[in-house]
Order: C-alpha cells, then sequence, then structure tokens
C-alpha cells in the first residue's frame, strides 16, 4: 500500500505517522486514508496511534469499525475500555462509540469483560434510566453478551445494584 511504502521512506514510527497527518489541513481525509492502508497492511503500530485518536480525526464510522477490528487486541482494548467508562455511552446506544463497540467483531478478554460489566452496573447503579433509555441499553446489554468470554457468565449474573433506584427498569 503506497501509505506504507511512505511511512517506510519517512522512517517514522505509527505515532510519529498519525501526528503528522493531524499536523496538516487535510488531517481527517489523510488520517482516513492512513486507516486504510494501516487496516490492509496489518500495520499495527499506527492502528494502535489511530485508536488515540480515533474520535476526533475518523470521522467514517465504517471504518472506525474496521480499525478497531484491526488494531492489536491490547490498543483495542484500551480504546474499548475507555469507551465503557463514560456514563452517557450507556444511554446514547446510537452514538458513534456505542455503534462501535456494538458492530467491531471481537471477542474481549476477560478482563475487558469485566470492566464492562463493572461499568454497566456503575451506570445503572448511577442514575435512572428512562423509559426512552430501555430499548437502548438492551441493545448494549445483548451486544456485550456477545462479546464476553463464556467463562463470565457466572459472573454477570452477580453484582448487580439491586437496591439501586433504576434496578426495577
Amino acid at each position: 500500500a503506497p501509505a506504507l511504502e511512505l511511512r517506510a521512506r519517512l522512517k517514522v514510527d505509527g505515532a510519529t505517522w498519525v501526528a503528522l497527518a493531524r499536523s496538516t489541513e487535510y488531517g481527517v481525509p489523510l488520517m482516513e486514508s492512513i486507516a486504510l492502508a494501516a487496516c490492509l497492511g496489518k500495520d499495527d503500530a499506527t492502528l494502535a496511534a489511530l485508536l488515540v485518536t480515533a474520535d476526533e480525526m475518523l470521522e467514517d464510522d465504517e471504518l472506525l469499525v474496521r480499525v478497531l477490528e484491526s488494531a492489536p487486541p491490547i490498543a483495542a482494548e484500551t480504546y474499548i475500555a475507555r469507551l465503557l467508562g463514560s456514563p452517557s455511552f450507556w444511554f446514547e446506544p446510537w452514538s458513534r462509540p456505542a455503534r462501535a463497540v456494538r458492530e467491531a467483531r471481537r471477542v474481549w478478554t476477560v478482563t475487558l469483560g469485566r470492566i464492562a460489566l463493572d461499568a454497566l452496573r456503575a451506570a445503572v447503579k448511577a442514575g435512572p434510566v428512562e423509559p426512552q433509555h430501555f430499548s437502548g441499553v438492551n441493545m448494549l446489554l445483548w451486544s456485550i453478551a456477545q462479546h464476553l468470554p463464556v467463562s463470565l457468565a457466572g459472573e454477570a449474573a452477580i453484582g448487580w445494584p439491586r437496591d439501586a433506584e433504576t434496578w426495577t427498569s
């Protein structure tokens, strides 16, 4: 891929390559070209760097999902964990971050599964789930269940804030 060849010729690492793209007036289209090249060329260093700036620089939702699927496991899980930690994530199921988490075809590690379960428990405990959010929360629950390792099935059923105001809803 020409973008990977150019990176090799410039002798820059993935993070520097992404920083160079961000510094131009054509940052978003250049970043998206770099992202596609990194996915096609399995350029792990660039994919990991892209996830650091993905929310700001990757405007194409499908490309974000593709980067998330192609990125090395640690980088992808760090990105997903950051998204899961945002309370608003749980109540905005149609948001771009929620879509990326739902659609990226990855099986999560036990660690990320626990982060997801803990974050959801905290979101439920933090405030009431409004009726307009029910379907969205259910959709995210379904998606998380598909991503969780089977070994977490027992843990997924315990530790819910049954005394929280939102538990019945």
